[in-house]
């Protein structure tokens, strides 16, 4: 069976935008796309051109297509590995923005890998109380949990490559969301890939 890298390889090193995998809303289609994005501001690298750059054993042309295109949440080695690499071949990159990255996906993909072992737990709790006669629990909403990743003021700077003082002007117009903890911002990591979007700035493009 040919795949998107097996057709790219024979035709140079670059190629179209990998596939998005139909993901519900949740930690891991945040994953994804932050994933895609860097993958576009790279230059759409080919799966064969990644595999040779990063060099690392068990990162195949393979588990780097599905990292981008498949269901299944992919291993964090195979993510960070990536994640490090693409940073490093955007226009943008800096050892501050790679950082910053570095922190998100982490905490997405912690997130997502939390909520499918919750996901097995609750699968095997519906199916004892189905053993029992009882109804069965109703499924949360994954969408909440990525609500709770948040980056800094400093940080969302460094990601919309702009001033720490224009950050605070847009969330005073109202142009990004923000949450206050004491006398501090908290700006939910959807917000700047929006701003990114709507706006025009920074790197992202989901």
């Amino acid at each position: 069976m040919r795949t998107v890298s097996d057709t790219v390889g024979r035709r140079g090193d670059r190629m179209p935008a990998l596939n998005k995998p139909p993901l519900t809303e949740g930690a891991h289609k945040s994953l994804n796309t932050l994933l895609h994005s860097l993958h576009l501001k790279a230059g759409h690298p080919s799966c064969r051109q990644l595999e040779k750059e990063i060099g690392q054993p068990g990162i195949s042309r393979s588990t780097i297509h599905d990292a981008f295109s498949s269901l299944r949440l992919p291993a964090l080695d195979v993510v960070m590995a990536l994640v490090d690499h693409l940073t490093g071949k955007t226009p943008m990159a800096n050892p501050k923005r790679a950082k910053v990255n570095r922190r998100l996906v982490y905490d997405m993909w912690v997130r997502a890998a939390q909520w499918l072992s919750d996901e097995v737990d609750r699968g095997e709790l519906r199916t004892q109380q189905g053993k029992a006669g009882a109804s069965s629990m109703q499924r949360p909403q994954e969408s909440s949990l990525v609500n709770s990743i948040y980056v800094t003021v400093d940080e969302a700077a460094i990601l919309l490559g702009v001033p720490k003082q224009a950050v605070y002007r847009m969330v005073h117009a109202g142009e990004l969301a923000a949450i206050r903890v004491g006398r501090l911002y908290r700006i939910p990591a959807g917000e700047v890939w929006r701003a990114e979007r709507v706006l025009g700035i920074g790197s992202v493009e989901p």
